[in-house]
């Protein structure tokens, strides 16, 4: 898109045949209306035998967060070193973010993807420019499938997890609860955390999964994200009382600058590598 730009939305178009041909070649647009409020555009379009208007939104570019390289002077080289970690949906969000920290600090990450292999083999090979060939490596992992064989080149050595697994979060629906919605955050957020978790354990692991402050709060249309959620929680109190070395860190996380939470309208949002640098911290407490 020439205007409003790459990433742009569209809107509406309303278009209006006229008799007027032959005197113009091509197809011309103008900018009529900008509100910087919603990142809306209105422009006006002509052509032979032909006039319209189109409506359209000039949403933000992909969140791509800071480099390795970029993250070094924010901790020390080694404050890692020894940590292995399953960054579970690390191809993109807070991911990415979380494996760039790890190996930012001496550690080693093994990132998952379900569709973004692309992002996945560049976050790779960012990190291993920066790090090494081996400090980080990547294997395709589809929560909707059985976990067990999906996971089997997972090495013992794996110290911890970090379960960003997620399906689309913002859906438009017409009815306030949908059985389909929740039956799929459920299978993201509880079946297959439970399996990967399953698969993982040798006796002793670190695992970080991220809630949301959506549990106690229930923004309206988001009934099925929190229920999913608030039962993501229950599991984990529960895996931890009852599995001998398995430690479980719950974190409601605010609202962080990603993919799934940009928005064309501005919204407060936490940046990402304030959030997780504590949370990897605490995680290499124990």
């Amino acid at each position: 898109m020439v205007c409003p730009g790459l990433h742009s939305i569209y809107a509406e178009l309303s278009a209006e045949l006229t008799e007027d041909l032959g005197s113009r070649e091509g197809i011309r647009f103008k900018t009529v209306r900008v509100d910087d409020r919603f990142r809306s555009v209105g422009m006006d379009v002509v052509g032979d035998g032909l006039m319209a208007r189109v409506a359209s939104f000039a949403r933000r570019a992909p969140i791509t967060g800071q480099t390795v390289d970029e993250l070094t002077g924010r901790l020390p080289r080694d404050e890692f070193a020894g940590v292995t970690a399953l960054v579970a949906g690390g191809s993109r969000g807070l991911g990415a973010t979380t494996a760039r920290i790890i190996a930012a600090g001496g550690g080693t990450a093994v990132i998952t993807y379900a569709h973004g292999r692309d992002d996945a083999l560049q976050l790779r090979d960012e990190i291993n420019a920066f790090r090494g060939k081996d400090a980080c490596t990547v294997v395709r992992f589809d929560a909707t499938q059985p976990v067990g064989a999906q996971l089997a080149s997972i090495g013992e050595e794996t110290s911890q997890l970090y379960y960003f697994v997620t399906p689309q979060i913002f859906v438009q629906k017409a009815e306030v609860f949908s059985p389909v919605l929740f039956s799929r955050f459920i299978r993201f957020y509880v079946d297959a955390f439970y399996e990967v978790c399953d698969a993982l354990f040798h006796g002793k692991l670190n695992v970080f999964y991220p809630s949301s402050v959506a549990v106690a709060q229930r923004p309206k249309s988001m009934t099925e994200y929190a229920m999913a959620k608030s039962a993501g929680e229950v599991l984990c109190t529960d895996l931890g009382q009852e599995m001998n070395g398995l430690r479980i860190l719950v974190n409601r996380l605010p609202r962080i600058l990603t993919d799934q939470t940009a928005t064309v309208a501005h919204a407060e949002s936490a940046d990402a590598i304030d959030v997780m640098l504590p949370v990897i911290r605490a995680m290499c407490e124990a």
